[in-house]
């Protein structure tokens, strides 16, 4: 459904992450925009915060995040790491 590239906020400079929609179908659209909505409404110190959204030149919708260090989902799930949260 999409990418997610590492860049620079514009504004302050602090790396982003910037998930891109690369789907077509209409679906993926309106659930991308779904997730756009409730990750705006969030505010939650273990929930990623919400930094800005839009249209790429080219027609594509983005949704920019805070950047978080460490291990992404594919090692994690490769490690065997399980979460210990009830």
């Amino acid at each position: 459904m999409g990418i997610v590239y590492r860049a620079l906020d514009r504004t302050t400079g602090e790396p982003v992450a910037v998930k891109v929609l690369t789907g077509t179908e209409p679906r993926y659209a309106e659930r991308f925009a779904r997730e756009v909505r409730v990750l705006a409404d969030l505010r939650h110190g273990s929930i990623v915060r919400y930094v800005a959204h839009g249209t790429s030149d080219g027609g594509q919708p983005y949704l920019a995040m805070e950047w978080l260090d460490g291990e992404d989902l594919a090692s994690s799930c490769a490690g065997g790491s399980r979460s210990t949260r009830p």
